[in-house]
C-alpha cells in the first residue's frame, strides 16, 4: 500500500483547494481513482453497464459530499466507502427485484437468475488478470454474501489493509477480519479459486 499512501498524502491539498472553491482540483482526484473505483466495482456487481453507473453515482456523491469531509480518513478509503455502499445498495435492490420476479411465477421479464460475466474485451480499465482468470475470480466472488465481497475485494483486489478496509466500510478491524474469513469459507467451497486471489 506504500502507492496508495504517496498518493494520499498528496490528496489532501487537492481536497482543501475544492473546499476553497478550487472545483477543478476534483477533476484530479476523478483521474486519480476513477480506474481503482471502476475495478472495485466491477469485482462487486459483474456487469459493465451497472459499473459504469455506480461509478458516476459514486463520483457524483463525491462531488456533492465533499464540502463535509472532515479529513480523518484518507479521501480514497472515503470514496471507496461510497462506492461500495453504492453497490451493496445496487446488489440489494437487485435482490430485491429477482424474489419478486420469483414470486410472479415463469415467465416473468425479469427472469434473469445467471452470471453474465463481464466481455473479457477491453474496456476502459484494464485488469491485471487476463480475461479467463478474471472471469473465474468473478463467478468466484460473485457467488458469496455482499457484505464479505466487499471486504474480499478491498482486500485481495485493491490491496487495502484491514484498518484501510474498516475506515472504508465504516466498521471493527474485527468485523473485517471476520467478514474476510467468512468470505474465503464461502469461496472454499471451489479451493482451486482462493489461490487466484493473491495473483
Amino acid at each position: 500500500m506504500e502507492q496508495a499512501s504517496l498518493l494520499d498524502a498528496t490528496d489532501l491539498p487537492l481536497v482543501r483547494r475544492f473546499k476553497a472553491g478550487d472545483h477543478q482540483a476534483f477533476n484530479e482526484l476523478v483521474r486519480r481513482y476513477e480506474d481503482r473505483i471502476f475495478n472495485t466495482i466491477c469485482r462487486m456487481v459483474g456487469k459493465h453497464d451497472h459499473s459504469f453507473d455506480i461509478a458516476q453515482d459514486t463520483f457524483v456523491n463525491a462531488y456533492r459530499a465533499l464540502p463535509t469531509f472532515n479529513e480523518r480518513s484518507g479521501f480514497y478509503t472515503w470514496l471507496y466507502r461510497i462506492a461500495v455502499n453504492n453497490c451493496l445498495s445496487f446488489l440489494r435492490a437487485k435482490k430485491r427485484s429477482r424474489e419478486v420476479s420469483v414470486r410472479s411465477g415463469p415467465g416473468s421479464e425479469d427472469d434473469e437468475r445467471t452470471f453474465d460475466p463481464p466481455d473479457p474485451t477491453p474496456g476502459p480499465v484494464q485488469p491485471v488478470l487476463d480475461a479467463e482468470l478474471a472471469r473465474k475470480v468473478q463467478e468466484a466472488v460473485q457467488g458469496i454474501t455482499e457484505e464479505f465481497r466487499a471486504a474480499l475485494v478491498l482486500r485481495y483486489v485493491e490491496g487495502l489493509s484491514y484498518e484501510e478496509i474498516a475506515d472504508s466500510l465504516e466498521c471493527p478491524i474485527g468485523t473485517v477480519r471476520s467478514r474476510i474469513h467468512r468470505g474465503l469459507e464461502e469461496m472454499g467451497r471451489n479451493p482451486n479459486l482462493l489461490p487466484l486471489l493473491e495473483e
